[in-house]
């Protein structure tokens, strides 16, 4: 029987797009939302989508052919499905984006975890906010994140988890002090670090402002979010969300494990 998803919806540009904006949308029902294993979430979805209701062997080649490119981007590049399928809005202009990216870059180039090899002159202290976010949470996290331009360097689940923890080998440079302080202050409200996040990130210096470079100290958080909370913007109403819908799934969790 063929997959209603996948009747004729124009060219292969088309086609290729309604393939990888269903896969967004599983990707985010069952790895983010029911913490699906990846492996199990790609190797289902590329099952279910193995046949095409094309007759035609133009058309039956241009079904492979956008499963080929699917394929590829789901099992040799994480990082960009992390990027790309974690946001609920996936338009045409963010598809070609993402075959831009998996055509010219590789995976080592994107967004990367913590280095293996240690740099004891960088090590902060590891002070640890109290997080309890397993991987596809933080994943989530991140990309909110990296759309807000927290940072003026992309993070990840890793570096993210190495940031709450408190384990950076290196800071991050902070792009915004408000929306950096407006983000901890949500996952604060919604409890998911500890109260004291401003003194522990000062004490492990583990954010540069965006100004001078040096270390935040928590005064300056305290600064940055009482300019935030007095000037609100829409990229506040994002992190919001997120950090929400973040709490939702933990919530989620807690009853399940019930």
């Amino acid at each position: 029987m063929a997959n209603k998803p996948h009747k004729s919806v124009g060219n292969e540009r088309d086609e290729l797009f309604a393939l990888l904006k269903e896969a967004s949308f599983t990707y985010r029902k069952e790895v983010i939302g029911e913490s699906k294993l990846y492996e199990l979430y790609v190797e289902d979805f590329l099952n279910g989508h193995y046949y095409s209701d094309h007759r035609d062997a133009a058309g039956k080649n241009r079904h492979w052919k956008n499963i080929g490119i699917l394929r590829g981007i789901l099992t040799k590049r994480k990082d960009l499905v992390e990027q790309f399928f974690s946001n609920i809005l996936f338009a045409p202009n963010r598809m070609d984006e993402l075959l831009r990216l998996f055509n010219t870059t590789k995976a080592s180039s994107g967004l990367k975890e913590e280095p293996d090899k240690p740099r004891p002159e960088t090590n902060l202290p590891a002070l640890s906010l109290g997080s309890f976010l397993n991987d596809n949470q933080l994943s989530l996290i991140a990309h909110c994140a990296n759309e807000a331009q927290l940072f003026t360097t992309p993070v990840n689940a890793g570096i993210l988890r190495s940031l709450l923890e408190g384990t950076l080998h290196q800071p991050l440079k902070s792009a915004n002090n408000r929306l950096v302080a407006f983000f901890f202050d949500r996952l604060c409200h919604h409890r998911l670090i500890l109260g004291r996040w401003e003194h522990l990130l000062e004490q492990a210096g583990s954010i540069l402002g965006s100004r001078d470079g040096r270390p935040l100290k928590h005064g300056q958080y305290s600064s940055a979010l009482s300019l935030a909370k007095s000037n609100p913007n829409s990229m506040q109403e994002v992190i919001s969300q997120c950090v929400q819908a973040v709490r939702e799934m933990t919530e989620r969790n807690t009853t399940d494990n019930k």
